[in-house]
């Protein structure tokens, strides 16, 4: 048998709890596509670019001169931004 009281405590707790997350939920739909978008964007512009002779570096970090080599200050692939991205995604998996 079921105790209504511990019930009716559940319900309410239940219906609080939904209620308190309704705006994050509802926020949702719109926030992560977003951030996807977003995190997509990043990445778009982190490209490794190969270097002679064997190198890998990161395009977007990297000081490149309008004859197109890259020069100074030259940032190995994969960038910071790109492994912290990674890492995080690796994290919540």
């Amino acid at each position: 048998e079921r105790n209504p009281v511990l019930s009716a405590m559940f319900r309410d707790y239940a219906v609080s709890a939904l209620e308190a997350a309704a705006p994050f939920i509802a926020d949702a739909r719109t926030a992560l596509p977003a951030a996807l978008t977003a995190l997509k964007v990043v990445l778009g512009l982190h490209r490794p670019v190969e270097v002679e002779p064997s190198d890998t570096i990161c395009g977007e970090c990297s000081f490149q001169l309008p004859n197109g080599r890259y020069f100074g200050k030259v940032v190995e692939w994969p960038c910071p931004t790109v492994a912290a991205i990674e890492a995080e995604l690796r994290s919540e998996s």
